[in-house]
């Protein structure tokens, strides 16, 4: 089961959390991308973050990836919007 946590930090402490299941390797479809997006940010109550290439290098690589305030065109209410993929399948992580 593939699955991703968002976070919201605010002064360094997690404020909201929220984790749903994904497809595998929901960054590299843009249907699935947006999908993840606009669940995590509804349930976060977070505005939508402009998703750049140096995200999906940063899934690729590490599975994880961070979102700040210069990522948003709205102004935000938290420091970073973290993202972190989970797989419970041998192998599929990045």
């Amino acid at each position: 089961m593939d699955r991703v946590w968002g976070t919201i930090r605010k002064d360094h402490r997690i404020t909201a959390g929220f984790d749903m299941e994904c497809p595998l390797f929901f960054w590299k479809r843009e249907d699935a991308l947006v999908a993840v997006l606009e669940a995590l940010c509804l349930r976060l109550e977070a505005p939508h973050p402009v998703w750049l290439n140096k995200h999906t290098r940063e899934m690729d690589r590490f599975g994880f990836t961070r979102f700040f305030s210069d990522d948003f065109i709205e102004s935000i209410y938290f420091d970073a919007l973290e993202l972190e993929y989970i797989s419970e399948r041998p192998g599929n992580q990045p």
